[in-house]
């Protein structure tokens, strides 16, 4: 299943440089569609880099959607900071636990921007 691709820049994470897999943690409200991560990469004249982010395992209590966002780059995670403060177009990725639910809930997103090898990034959730 292809989850979606994207002509991206990454405002919660940034791969300017070289890739690296993570681990996040995130509280999320019960019954609440929220944005849980985005994406974007950038070049060296903060333009936009093409890459791919495809959902690799799905939550077992909820649903995951990717959407285009105009994003606000707030942090890079390797490379250059300049085009932290700039706008530029990227994926928002949505969770939405199942209705009733609370517990906790995970899912993996592959990553892979321009030329740099592509990483998992584990998202555990704690819905309240």
């Amino acid at each position: 299943m292809k989850f979606f691709g994207i002509a991206a820049v990454l405002a919660v994470c940034c791969l300017p440089a070289g890739a690296e897999a993570r681990s996040l943690s995130k509280t999320v409200t019960s019954g609440k569609t929220q944005q849980v991560l985005s994406y974007a990469s950038w070049g060296e004249a903060c333009s936009p880099r093409a890459g791919t982010v495809r959902l690799v395992t799905k939550p077992q209590h909820g649903k995951v959607r990717s959407r285009p966002s105009n994003l606000l780059i707030t942090t890079a995670r390797f490379g250059d900071t300049k085009c932290i403060g700039r706008r530029i177009p990227g994926v928002a990725i949505d969770y939405t636990p199942d209705k009733g639910f609370r517990g906790t809930d995970s899912f993996v997103v592959n990553v892979k921007y321009h030329t740099h090898l592509p990483e998992d990034d584990t998202v555990t959730l704690t819905v309240e």
